[in-house]
């Protein structure tokens, strides 16, 4: 009951989410990279936008951590973002440190790393992981600067040109 508390404030629900209920469909919820992290377990396989998220590290073209970007506690409230049948489409020390928005399916670390898509990242092993305080995952469908210039592309695509959304 606690980690719904903790939602109401940080938490909005589209105005269509009767709606999408009523055809089956996930809602979307949106909410920031700390939200996220400390409610995996609540929020793991609803669709989710995350928005104020800083890229702390790239592992590869289809795997990098997200922060919030303005923290203000002591705590790291890390997620894992893994692009779902894609990848960045500029150089990670261009997407490092920069402010995205993701919108995905969260998933708990476990329900990422034995889902067969998106491939987990080769260099994070579990010691990585605890060090580096990750909490959660996304599988992403759109990684977007805050303008909404997509920043991913389909696997075996050639770098496109940036576009608005």
């Amino acid at each position: 009951m606690s980690s719904l508390l903790l939602l109401t404030p940080l938490v909005a629900l589209t105005a269509q989410e009767p709606e999408l209920q009523r055809r089956g469909e996930i809602p979307r919820v949106t909410l920031d990279p700390t939200t996220l992290a400390y409610n995996i377990d609540e929020l793991a396989g609803l669709r989710v936008r995350v928005l104020n998220a800083r890229v702390v590290r790239v592992f590869e073209p289809g795997a990098f951590l997200i922060e919030p970007a303005i923290r203000d506690t002591m705590y790291r409230d890390r997620v894992l973002v893994l692009i779902d049948a894609g990848s960045v489409r500029i150089p990670s020390e261009t997407l490092a440190g920069s402010t995205v928005r993701i919108l995905g399916i969260a998933r708990t670390l476990l329900g990422a790393r034995v889902s067969p898509q998106p491939s987990w990242p080769r260099t994070l092993d579990r010691k990585l992981i605890e060090h580096m305080e990750v909490r959660g995952t996304i599988v992403a469908t759109s990684v977007e600067t805050p303008e909404g210039i997509e920043l991913t592309q389909p696997m075996g695509r050639d770098p496109a040109p940036a576009r608005n959304r």
